[in-house]
């Protein structure tokens, strides 16, 4: 009973879900809780009352071309921050708001195109917290995804030295130079290697974690 009353209050308030994403996320709640996903099915009763599965598919469509334009400078990682304000500069302002939930569901339709993860690094002060998205079907090593979380740790700009990094892992230079030198061979990072005469150690940025690069 409270299912077909749930899909009344959908079908009523169709353009205030479809408006509003704190509502959304409230509905989205309820269909937790009764066990039912509106997004299972474009043809389900709750997705054709409120037409969240196209919504969401657009959202998509919007995600992926975000994630397209942006590969060549961060390698297929963007912190979610980053790819929300993406999305919503080429939504523009005449259509729905979307927030970071909406961002997250719509990633979840994504599935089949390979790709497409979360990633949560454990990192503490300024950066707990922090969410990132994978969109290239390449998993990354354990030890480029631990050079990333210390190196979001160890600066705003998301940026960390060899020995910098062996310090915050305890790793061995070797082992250190080999996960640097990963991340920049899979395109997550970028060398900031100092002229001779300044006598300074090489960098690795890491612009998933400065989202100034990619939305000025």
């Amino acid at each position: 009973e409270f299912r077909t009353r749930l899909s009344e209050v959908a079908a009523r308030r169709r353009q205030d879900v479809t408006r509003d994403p704190t509502l959304r996320a409230h509905f989205h709640q309820m269909c937790a809780a009764l066990g039912v996903d509106p997004l299972a099915s474009t043809k389900g009763a709750f997705a054709a009352a409120l037409g969240l599965g196209d919504f969401y598919y657009e959202l998509g469509v919007q995600v992926v071309e975000a994630c397209m334009a942006t590969t060549p400078i961060n390698g297929g990682v963007i912190d979610l921050r980053d790819l929300l304000r993406l999305v919503c500069r080429r939504r523009g302002s005449a259509v729905a708001p979307v927030d970071e939930d909406d961002v997250l569901r719509a990633i979840g339709t994504l599935k089949a195109l390979g790709g497409y993860e979360i990633l949560r690094p454990e990192a503490g002060g300024r950066e707990r917290g922090r969410t990132l998205v994978r969109s290239v079907p390449r998993a990354l090593d354990s030890a480029v995804t631990a050079a990333l979380e210390a190196a979001a740790a160890a600066s705003p700009e998301g940026c960390i030295s060899r020995a910098e990094l062996c310090a915050a892992k305890g790793w061995p230079e070797a082992r250190a130079a080999a996960a640097l030198g990963e991340a920049l061979e899979q395109g997550v990072a970028w060398l900031d290697a100092p002229s001779p005469e300044e006598g300074l150690e090489a960098r690795v940025y890491f612009p998933c974690l400065s989202g100034e690069l990619l939305t000025g």
